[in-house]
């Protein structure tokens, strides 16, 4: 089955996502394809959160497994090599997402069924298929191009 490539988030929408998440040190952070956990490591080196970070690749999960040692967070940092299709939703309360518009569509539901009231879900570049954003903001880029940030708040 395909899976989207790691690809690093530009720091603008790092610090966009993590902002219009509104974490909190009382949240669990869940980064869906969390690459190399740099957001992960980010948001609870910021907001003292816990985080969870799924990744398939291995090679990818090696390298978050020693970033986030060398950050010493393991004890905030949880990483799963499992599929975020088999995960349970109703353990975030803030998911910080990059995925295609389609892996979006495809996760809407499931997440729609299980996450809790007062989530909150943050997107860019593509969109939740039928949900209603909260906000959007256009994040313009150093590289010269602007990126589109959503907000999802679950009711």
């Amino acid at each position: 089955m395909y899976r989207e490539p790691f690809v690093r988030t530009p720091q603008e929408l790092v610090d966009t996502k993590l902002e219009l998440a509104e974490i909190t040190a009382a949240d669990t952070v869940v980064d869906l394809g969390c690459g190399d956990a740099f957001m992960l490591i980010e948001a609870c080196q910021r907001y003292g959160c816990k985080a969870i970070g799924l990744e398939l690749d291995a090679e990818v999960m090696a390298l978050a497994k020693a970033n986030v040692a060398k950050h010493n967070l393991q004890e905030q940092i949880e990483l799963l090599e499992e599929d975020y299709y088999q995960f349970d939703y109703s353990r975030g309360t803030v998911y910080l997402i990059y995925l295609s518009r389609w892996e979006l569509g495809r996760l809407s539901l499931p997440m729609e069924k299980s996450v809790k009231p007062g989530t909150r879900v943050v997107t860019h570049d593509f969109d939740m298929p039928a949900w209603k954003e909260a906000k959007q903001v256009a994040v313009p880029l150093m590289a010269g191009d602007t990126k589109d940030v959503y907000l999802y708040k679950v009711t």
